[in-house]
């Protein structure tokens, strides 16, 4: 989770809230103790490695796309399917995506940095983002598409996506190190 303190400090993102959001993406409940599990979501594994859902729309199909840029072959299921969805090479990079879109979510067109416009740019270079989705969540309730003004958002129909998010960066925040 250092990567999280090394791309949301320096363009003045809460990294404590970028890793509640990739918690409750990628958190599956143990059946056996009831508790949820970060990392353990078919995403987050390897060589998925996506943090927060990015380009996880829910769609699928049965046979291979002829471009399979954002396209994952799940070979789980017999025959294979194939979902929307984007992987990443390294935890570092994906981080760097996650953070960066998480910006562009929160600041309009030139409300950025120089810092900021740079995570941004990366990030969109990996998965566009509409211009008239830009500065629309500078909360994290904004974040669903129920609260966000366009009726769109990176939760859908995420009525309670940013609730969530802030009882997980809560919970991180009241953890006492030992």
């Amino acid at each position: 989770m250092g990567h999280y303190w090394r791309y949301s400090v320096p363009v003045g993102l809460d990294p404590v809230m970028a890793v509640a959001q990739c918690i409750h993406e990628t958190s599956e409940l143990d059946p056996l103790t009831g508790k949820w599990r970060p990392l353990s979501s078919w995403w987050a594994q390897r060589p998925r490695r996506n943090p927060a859902g990015i380009g996880v729309t829910g769609e699928v199909r049965p046979d291979q796309p002829g471009d399979i840029r954002g396209w994952v072959e799940d070979a789980r299921s017999q025959p294979p399917i194939w979902r929307a969805g984007l992987t990443f090479e390294s935890w570092d990079e994906s981080v760097r995506a996650h953070t960066g879109r998480i910006l562009a979510y929160a600041l309009a067109e030139g409300e950025e940095t120089d810092a900021q416009r740079e995570a941004i740019d990366h990030s969109l270079q990996v998965r566009p983002l509409s211009r008239r989705m830009r500065g629309t969540a500078a909360t994290p309730k904004l974040l669903g598409a129920r609260h966000n003004p366009t009726g769109h958002g990176w939760a859908t129909p995420g009525d309670k996506y940013g609730e969530k998010i802030a009882t997980i960066a809560q919970s991180i925040a009241e953890t006492e190190i030992q």
